[in-house]
């Protein structure tokens, strides 16, 4: 969304300049216009149009092998985490001495890495790549997930950002952690559309007439900013399929959805 306003501005700023530039060049007064000078027809030009703009694939100092040798738990996908348009590793796994990692090797070169062991996503299961989808414009976040109960998941974010990799956290500093599956009273959800997610979350005290609120958040450097919040009463008997949606991931960008949910 601030990708397309930033692009939107841009554009009238560069027309209004090339309208200022065509009425410049003179002092205020007139100019006379040659008429003895001979008119001649340009001649055919025959220059190889220039060739279209490459865009090489951004790279990094950092060169520490991902994974390291030893590693457990791999998980892995591919997705364009720094803009470029070139695919991506993106890994997620455990050392030998247990510290879980989130880790990136770029296309053009180059590595980084976090700790996620001391992260707010929390549990003994490995983490699990899922994949990257653009939430702010400013580059793909990163998500990664781990088991945390019976019935749900919990997502965590990442964003890559200047060759090297960051937690992404709410206003007040907590790193973000969302709730993804539920029960019968209650379900958590998480969709994406337009560089936006959507946090899905029904509640019911009887498993048939839920109140469900549906909260946008937008990444803003590598803070979850929200960004508009809906809510609706849905009933088991009439909403069933909308009721489910509160229950599961709906992000097409992401490769690998967690299985069961």
């Amino acid at each position: 969304m601030r990708r397309s306003r930033a692009r939107t501005v841009l554009s009238v700023v560069v027309v209004a300049l090339i309208a200022l530039a065509g009425c410049a060049g003179g002092d205020g007064e007139d100019t006379a216009i040659p008429t003895s000078a001979p008119t001649t027809e340009a001649a055919p030009s025959t220059s190889a149009p220039a060739p279209p703009t490459i865009v090489s694939p951004s790279s990094c100092p950092g060169d520490d092998p991902v994974p390291p040798e030893g590693a457990e738990d791999v998980s892995e996908v591919s997705a364009d985490v720094d803009g470029d348009g070139a695919p991506d590793r993106v890994l997620a796994y455990r050392r030998g001495d247990g510290t879980r990692r989130v880790a990136v090797e770029l296309a053009g070169g180059g590595t980084a890495a976090i700790d996620a062991s001391t992260s707010e996503i929390e549990g003994p299961a490995p983490l699990s790549v899922l994949g990257g989808v653009d939430l702010g414009g400013d580059g793909d976040t990163v998500l990664a997930i781990t088991g945390a109960g019976a019935s749900v998941v919990v997502v965590g974010l990442f964003q890559f950002v200047e060759c090297a990799i960051a937690r992404v956290s709410f206003p007040s500093g907590e790193g973000v952690e969302l709730p993804l599956g539920g029960g019968i009273t209650h379900g958590d959800g998480i969709a994406c559309a337009e560089a936006t997610l959507v946090r899905l979350s029904a509640t019911s005290t009887d498993g048939e007439a839920f109140s469900a609120t549906d909260t946008s958040y937008q990444v803003d450097g590598n803070t979850l900013i929200e960004v508009d919040s809906e809510t609706a009463t849905l009933t088991r008997a009439t909403d069933d399929e909308e009721i489910n949606r509160y229950y599961a991931l709906d992000c097409p960008a992401l490769e690998n959805p967690p299985g069961g949910i």
